[in-house]
């Protein structure tokens, strides 16, 4: 009996440990299509960018610009927190940053009911759980993802640290989108 705890003991380690750490982390790995539809819906991010429909659109290129700027200050200063000051900025006023982007969000021509509605209620909610926990790692990975796959010129991560809500809406709307797209160009 000796023997065989001897022998079982290591392997019961390890596992427990490899149990420990499956739940300790979720990282999603996008697949292409999920990267695709991301990226196809946020063609639609900036105003004036989709040469077939320069109309449309969602921000003004300046309210872009300054959101995603935001993004990436809040990003650096919850590396401060998460990883340690030799990974991010500490800002002075990171109330600052999100008042920022809130004033932009509030603005009467993006505060709609329209087409994009859905996109703005998982924004708000975004940055609403992203205040809350400033600091924390929550906080950092909704970060991470708003400002590397949303709010970016070009996507070149292809992990999603976080379950932002963001994110989903246009994983499903760019899904739609490029089926739309498909069943117009084969003739449905």
């Amino acid at each position: 009996m000796k023997r065989l705890l001897r022998i079982l003991t290591p392997f019961i380690i390890i596992a427990a440990i490899l149990i420990f750490l499956m739940d300790f982390r979720h990282v999603e790995q996008l697949s292409a299509e999920e990267k695709q539809a991301i990226e196809k819906y946020r063609e639609q991010l900036v105003k004036g960018t989709l040469l077939s429909k320069p109309e449309e659109g969602i921000f003004y290129q300046k309210d872009f610009d300054e959101i995603a700027k935001s993004l990436n200050a809040l990003h650096m200063h919850s590396h401060y927190y998460v990883f340690g000051p030799e990974w991010g900025d500490k800002l002075a006023d990171p109330g600052g940053e999100f008042k920022k982007i809130e004033a932009i969000i509030n603005k009467p021509v993006y505060v709609n009911e329209g087409t994009y509605y859905e996109f703005f209620q998982a924004f708000r909610q975004d940055l609403a759980l992203s205040k809350e926990t400033l600091g924390k790692r929550e906080s950092h990975d909704i970060l991470d993802d708003l400002s590397t796959l949303v709010f970016t010129d070009e996507i070149v991560e292809d992990r999603q640290w976080s379950q932002a809500a963001t994110i989903q809406v246009m994983k499903d709307r760019g899904l739609k989108l490029i089926k739309e797209e498909n069943d117009q160009s084969s003739g449905k």
